[in-house]
């Protein structure tokens, strides 16, 4: 059912440097996820799980093919529906509208005033959760404050430098708002921002309005933690569920990894609130009878002629006979040729490895190789460290 309580605005991550070369030509937001999915899959599902259907989009122009071409006309999460309505935005058009002197906070003033919506809910692509926000929405009218953060109690080994820490008074009010890397504390478990918060939609209007005249930061994301420690202004809303921080390659393979475990996997894909994705009609995946699959995910349209072991193998992948894969992350149109093997890695699309090559990396150290790369010859995160 759709809900005009609230309208969304989802926020690509800009700051994905850690993720290469993963995101040289895509945002964080499309990576591939357990072999089928997109991280902001995630939160689109969270949003229609609320039935909002009124979404704003805010991505960097040098990568937005990839959402496009995974979003499509929207269809899976009824953004084509009569009646929703969705909006696409740029970081790069925000920060060059305000370096020469204009209002560039007024597309999404635009977007807000024509959802005609009490609430909104904004939410990063980093932070990868199944997250209520129904919930989220009913404790946020139950406090007289018009700005709510999302958090979650993180412990330190997962907290990226630039992520934000917050604390609270007595009362629940939000008081400091700091970088992690500025805490002269770095143990123990922090009270993270999730970068989600939901806002009195007309509280923001007139917040951005405000700001844009007083030279607020560009980024909405930076224009709402300055907000958080003013007096009385913002709550805070604990989320417990799975939660994985994506900042890093290490962070990513693990939140990949983790879907191996059920009890995580089913904490978070599989709760009353369905994680919807693009659809694609393909066939079966094929396992010969020589195939041997232990503790791995693969998606449809596979052919699995050799050894896949903790792996997570994409759409579209061959795995060739006598061919190794273990403990590796590969994504769609792979092949990995007769004899070949994959250890400890990462392989973006449409990477082929040639017959009898070797990809080692380590646990500490996972190799990964670029988008449309043929592998000839031997890799390994020992030569790579040594050079």
């Amino acid at each position: 059912m759709k809900n005009n309580q609230m309208c969304a605005i989802i926020v690509d991550e800009l700051n994905d440097d850690a993720l290469k070369p993963l995101t040289n030509e895509r945002p964080l937001g499309t990576l591939f996820f357990d072999c089928k999915y997109r991280l902001i899959d995630f939160e689109l599902s969270s949003v229609v799980n609320a039935g909002i259907r009124n979404v704003q989009l805010i991505e960097d122009e040098d990568k937005v093919r990839s959402v496009f071409d995974h979003l499509g006309g929207g269809r899976e999460w009824g953004l084509d529906a009569i009646g929703s309505y969705q909006y696409v935005n740029y970081f790069q058009d925000s920060e060059n509208k305000k370096a020469a002197g204009e209002k560039y906070f007024n597309n999404t003033i635009e977007f807000l005033e024509k959802s005609h919506t009490a609430y909104t809910v904004i939410m990063g692509t980093r932070m990868l959760c199944n997250l209520n926000l129904r919930a989220a929405l009913k404790i946020h009218k139950q406090t007289d404050k018009p700005l709510t953060v999302i958090y979650s109690r993180t412990d330190a080994d997962e907290i990226a430098a630039y992520d934000n820490i917050l604390s609270f008074d007595s009362l629940g009010n939000v008081i400091t708002c700091d970088e992690f890397a500025k805490l002269s504390d770095q143990t123990g478990i922090f009270n993270l921002s999730m970068n989600v918060y939901i806002a009195d939609t007309r509280w923001l209007i007139d917040a951005l309005r405000k700001g844009q005249q007083l030279d607020a930061p560009a980024q909405l994301d930076d224009f709402l933690k300055a907000q958080l420690p003013k007096p009385g202004l913002a709550g805070g809303y604990e989320y417990v569920g799975y939660l994985q921080n994506i900042y890093d390659l290490p962070s990513y393979y693990q939140a990949n990894k983790d879907m191996l475990d059920s009890n995580k996997m089913n904490e978070l894909l599989y709760t009353n609130q369905r994680i919807i994705t693009r659809t694609r009609n393909e066939v079966a995946t094929y396992y010969d009878r020589h195939a041997k699959v232990k503790n791995s995910h693969l998606a449809t349209g596979c052919d699995i002629y050799g050894t896949v072991t903790d792996s997570l193998i994409s759409r579209r992948s061959v795995v060739d006979p006598k061919a190794v894969v273990t403990n590796s992350i590969v994504m769609p149109n792979a092949r990995i040729g007769h004899d070949a093997e994959v250890h400890w890695a990462i392989l973006d699309k449409n990477v082929v490895v040639k017959p009898g090559v070797k990809i080692v990396g380590t646990p500490d150290n996972i190799l990964v190789v670029p988008k449309d790369t043929r592998v000839e010859a031997n890799l390994s995160s020992t030569e790579e460290e040594a050079n």
